[in-house]
């Protein structure tokens, strides 16, 4: 955990794929940890972004992969997206 600490000093950057229940973390951005996962074997729709604060021991939710998803769900769902853009299952 140091490790991954030493980026940004007082949280670490996550990537957690929610279906296999595995994370990737560390680096100065989500889309790295998020990056490691797909290479992986985890799938886009599945990996959502987070920052762990563990001095505090407190998660936040608030990561540009988070939105960038629920956008593309969301044109999906409107018809202003094809399909095959969006992986949903």
């Amino acid at each position: 955990m140091r490790d991954m600490l030493d980026s940004l000093g007082v949280y670490i950057k996550l990537a957690v794929d929610v279906e296999l229940g595995i994370l990737a973390g560390g680096g100065e951005l989500h889309v790295d940890c998020e990056q490691t996962l797909l290479d992986e074997c985890s799938e886009q729709a599945n990996v959502w972004g987070a920052d762990w604060y563990p001095f505090q021991q407190r998660v936040d939710y608030e990561s540009i992969i988070n939105f960038v998803l629920v956008l593309k769900i969301v044109l999906w769902r409107f018809k202003m997206l094809p399909s095959e853009t969006v992986l949903i299952r």
